[in-house]
């Protein structure tokens, strides 16, 4: 099997970016981008296997980024992360067609987990 390749897409750059070396390290392609267009822009662009989108992306809503998102790439895997802010709960984003959710702050270890069962699921 060929690496897997996770888009996180998070505004906070700095914990998108801790998470990109994280992944790289154990073997994963990993990117990170800020915003939602951004993370439509390069599911258009290449193939992705996983998304790690944050509920609180600011230049769209969350749930249609998701749909978004899944309408240009069906069988893409996303896990959306929720912080505590978040309006939007983790089993309306699985009723929208997310695999999973976690809560931040993230455990890693759960996180490899669930990338995992994604990748398997697809």
């Amino acid at each position: 099997m060929s690496q897997v390749r996770v888009l996180i897409v998070d505004p906070d750059l700095e914990l998108g970016e801790n998470l990109v070396r994280r992944l790289v390290t154990r073997g994963f392609v990993a990117e990170a981008v800020a915003t939602g267009q951004e993370g439509l822009a390069v599911v258009l662009s290449e193939p992705v296997d996983v998304i790690l989108l944050d509920l609180l992306i600011s230049d769209m809503d969350a749930l249609d980024a998701l749909d978004r998102l899944k309408d240009h790439a069906p069988a893409l895997e996303i896990i959306c992360l929720i912080g505590h802010s978040a309006s939007v709960t983790g089993m309306e984003a699985i009723e929208r067609g997310a695999y999973d959710f976690l809560y931040k702050p993230l455990d890693l270890g759960l996180l490899l987990e669930k990338i995992t069962a994604a990748v398997e699921a697809h």
